[in-house]
């Protein structure tokens, strides 16, 4: 009687751990914020997203890494972020090279007049920050705002400052890669 007492129990037991292990809720939607925590070192971050209207939206968290690199890099303060869409220009260094590429940016403006651009990566919906160092540009000297325009190069991406007025200056400083919050 007490063998066939402990089987129940071990069979209740089991049935219960079955039971919350195979719970149907969706537990696995958690936001990027809290996904962030698992992330280690060289993955990357994603640091923006298409909305419903085919808006580029900034995470204003996700971007804060940048934001410091860059006002220590560049001696400015951030006003404000954006992604922006725009196409490759026919590269200096390689004339088989006439540009026309698709490349997504992400770009601070100051309010010292610098823009200050880096290429990120959109596999689906989100934007994804570099998981390795890479090279950011800024363009200053112009009072209308230099534009920057990224060109392909010797395998790699590479900016060039097209100025509306002549007297735009590029800096460029490599941005390290995002570390784990936690």
């Amino acid at each position: 009687m007490k063998k066939l007492l402990i089987s129940i129990f071990a069979f209740g037991v089991l049935s219960l751990l079955l039971y919350n292990c195979s719970d149907s809720s969706d537990e696995s939607s958690t936001s990027s914020i809290e996904a962030s925590k698992f992330r280690k070192a060289g993955d990357p971050i994603i640091i923006g997203y298409v909305d419903s209207g085919s808006n580029y939206v900034v995470y204003t968290d996700s971007v804060r890494y940048i934001k410091q690199q860059w006002e220590t890099n560049y001696n400015t303060t951030i006003t404000d972020f954006s992604i922006e869409k725009t196409k490759t220009v026919a590269s200096p260094e390689d004339p088989n090279d006439q540009g026309g590429n698709d490349v997504f940016l992400i770009v601070a403006k100051t309010s010292g007049g610098y823009r200050i651009a880096m290429a990120i990566s959109k596999p689906s919906n989100n934007f994804l920050a570099p998981a390795d160092p890479t090279f950011s540009v800024a363009c200053s000297g112009c009072p209308q705002g230099c534009n920057i325009e990224p060109y392909g190069g010797n395998g790699r991406l590479k900016y060039r400052c097209a100025d509306p007025c002549s007297t735009c200056t590029k800096t460029e400083t490599l941005t390290n890669a995002p570390t784990p919050t936690n």
